[in-house]
């Protein structure tokens, strides 16, 4: 694998300039547990999924044109002492906030976490080098290390630019910044910190709940008589169109939704399943297209540009994100000594729309929203968490 190379997407050149400026860019799955295996055991299945995951372990090639990623560190294992963490919220919780570099590395790491009365392994990996898919499949395969079993290792250095050249894809047209906040508008000071809550519901992840989700977004943007677009950012991966390519990276692309006022929940849910059909999510922006998207040094200054005027208007690019990373099984998540009771998502940084991470943990949902504290104050992530649970539980 010392040969393993892989270009850089447009996509992946915006999440490290978001890394360098607003840190942590980073995925982070939660497995929680009674209790966890002992740290030397921990160690030795993060070196041999390591040697089968090579995505694991990506830095950038300074001296790369175009820019490309190369082998760098290993993903580390640190031992966190949180007595005050109950696996709720951020609250206690400082080690989610802790950076990783996509130029030094390691960019992926796990984290063995004593909680108030339960403990945690924490996988996170920066976005620029995985997906969530691709971190479910990087988990996933550590726990095969874990109970002895071989791994299936993922060694494709196929990048998402590359699968859109190959099915020629068509681009679509970048959407204005002109969407509604549903909590808006935003307060003047910040501390660029970001809020989340995990919301948990005893019933199964259904079909319906990104639809739901998405007409509560459009009915509470628009509840102050406010005018204008309500567009949601749906995530949607791609690796349905390389089965045999197995990658950790990001291999997805984002769906436009637009929520029109009074839109029907089924409807939405059924235009996001028309999108998909029609293979919507297989266009890509220009934005993401590396002809397009220009260089590193574009991106960071087009980051800092929106960081310091995002807000002047009080409209965005999108009103949310949903996320909806597919159900999770506990029999896939155990191994000696490891016996998960929970599994859920940390919400991605972000300085504009809500952000709603929805998964399934055998029968019930595991979901997180967030949001920036310059909409948080007033209950608004409280009153986030609550449309979410009525979503998830209707």
């Amino acid at each position: 694998m010392s040969e393993f190379r892989k270009e850089v997407s447009g996509a992946e050149k915006f999440m490290v300039a978001i890394n360098e400026i607003r840190p942590p860019f980073v995925i982070q799955l939660v497995l929680e547990a009674p209790e966890v295996p002992p740290p030397e055991l921990l160690f030795d299945a993060l070196e041999e999924t390591t040697a089968a995951n090579p995505g694991s372990r990506l830095v950038l090639d300074p001296a790369s044109h175009p820019l490309s990623w190369m082998l760098g560190p290993s993903p580390t294992l640190t031992e966190v002492d949180a007595p005050a963490f109950d696996g709720q919220s951020e609250a206690e919780a400082p080690f989610f906030r802790f950076a990783l570099d996509a130029t030094q590395g390691p960019s992926c790491e796990l984290l063995r976490v004593q909680g108030r009365d339960r403990s945690y392994l924490v996988f996170r990996a920066l976005h620029a080098v995985m997906d969530g898919q691709g971190t479910i499949a990087w988990v996933k395969d550590f726990m095969r290390c874990l109970r002895g079993e071989a791994p299936v290792g993922h060694p494709s250095t196929l990048a998402v630019d590359a699968l859109m050249r190959e099915i020629q894809a068509e681009l679509r047209p970048v959407p204005e910044s002109n969407a509604l906040h549903p909590f808006g508008p935003a307060k003047t000071e910040s501390e660029n910190r970001y809020h989340w809550r995990r919301v948990t519901v005893d019933k199964p992840l259904g079909p319906k709940v990104v639809g739901r989700i998405a007409a509560a977004v459009g009915e509470r943007a628009r509840a102050g008589g406010a005018e204008g677009p309500v567009r949601i950012n749906l995530p949607t991966d791609l690796r349905h169109y390389r089965k045999d390519e197995r990658t950790t990276g990001n291999l997805f692309n984002t769906l436009s939704l637009d929520v029109p006022p009074g839109a029907s929940p089924d409807a939405l849910g059924m235009r996001v399943v028309q999108m998909l059909y029609k293979d919507e999510g297989i266009r890509p922006f220009a934005l993401y297209r590396p002809e397009e998207a220009g260089s590193l040094d574009v991106h960071r200054v087009k980051v800092l540009w929106d960081m310091a005027h995002l807000h002047d208007t009080g409209r965005y690019g999108f009103s949310a994100s949903i996320s909806h990373l597919g159900v999770l099984k506990s029999s896939e998540f155990t191994a000696p000594g490891l016996n998960p009771t929970g599994a859920f998502f940390v919400p991605l940084v972000g300085d504009s729309g809500c952000v709603v991470h929805l998964a399934g943990f055998d029968e019930r949902v595991e979901a997180t929203v967030g949001l920036s504290d310059r909409f948080v104050g007033k209950g608004q992530l409280d009153e986030l968490a609550e449309m979410v649970r009525r979503a998830a539980a209707t």
